[in-house]
Formats: structure tokens, C-alpha cells, sequence
């Protein structure tokens, strides 16, 4: 029993990391996709401002 649920804690250890590494790069892909949205945003004011 005690061997099982120390291995049974280590797999969800391991999965939360991995978990963690699949995160990251989705979250860096939002931020990236917020900075394009927020670069075309000025781009558009700017081009009302010219009007």
C-alpha cells in the first residue's frame, strides 16, 4: 500500500509537469495573439485618426 500510493503521488507529480509544459507554450501563444490583436487595434486607430 505504501509503496503504491507513493508511486501513485510521483505519477501525478509527473503529470502536473507535463501538464505545466503543455501550458506554457499555449499561454505564450495567447500572449503573442493578444500583442498581433493589440498591434492591429493601433494600426486601425491610427488610420481613423488620418481620416
Amino acid at each position: 500500500m505504501g509503496f503504491l500510493s507513493s508511486f501513485d503521488k510521483y505519477c501525478q507529480l509527473e503529470l502536473q509537469k507535463n501538464v505545466k509544459k503543455t501550458l506554457k507554450p499555449h499561454d505564450e501563444i495567447l500572449k503573442y495573439k493578444e500583442d498581433i490583436t493589440n498591434a492591429d487595434f493601433v494600426k486601425f486607430c491610427k488610420l481613423n485618426e488620418q481620416t
